[in-house]
């Protein structure tokens, strides 16, 4: 699983869902980085759901952020809820995760091919395009 995430790759979707429901922890906790790692919007609901009743420390942080690097609708709100009930001790951890969860969300909402609708801009534009 450890390759998987470090492939960036998401045609490891079906190996990374089947170890996200593995039984064995250190299986389930390799799926749930490699989803946030490459990315795999896919996991969101599930990773989502992982959280409902999980009570293993390091399972919960490792889906949170997880969620963080995937972001999208939900997640916010989980995660938190998920700090709002957690240890003090762990509100740096928290405060990281939504960091990296507002760097995803404005990475989501940058779009490399928005067109500048400025009509000033579109005329100078045209205007170098002519000299050539």
């Amino acid at each position: 699983m450890i390759a998987i995430g470090r492939s960036n790759n998401p045609d490891w979707e079906e190996e990374v869902i089947e170890g996200i429901h593995h039984d064995n922890d250190l299986v389930r906790l390799e799926a749930i980085q490699a989803a946030g790692n490459i990315n795999l919007e896919i996991t969101r609901s599930l990773l989502l759901e992982l959280l409902e009743g999980m009570n293993d420390q390091e399972i919960i942080k490792a889906t949170c952020w997880s969620l963080s690097q995937i972001g999208g609708e939900g997640v916010r709100d989980r995660i938190e809820e998920i700090h709002a009930f957690l240890d003090p001790e762990e509100d740096q951890f928290m405060d990281e995760v939504l960091e990296n969860l507002n760097l995803t969300e404005e990475m989501a909402s940058f779009d490399l091919l928005d067109i500048n609708t400025d009509p000033d801009l579109s005329e100078e534009v045209d205007l170098i395009n002519l000299e050539e």
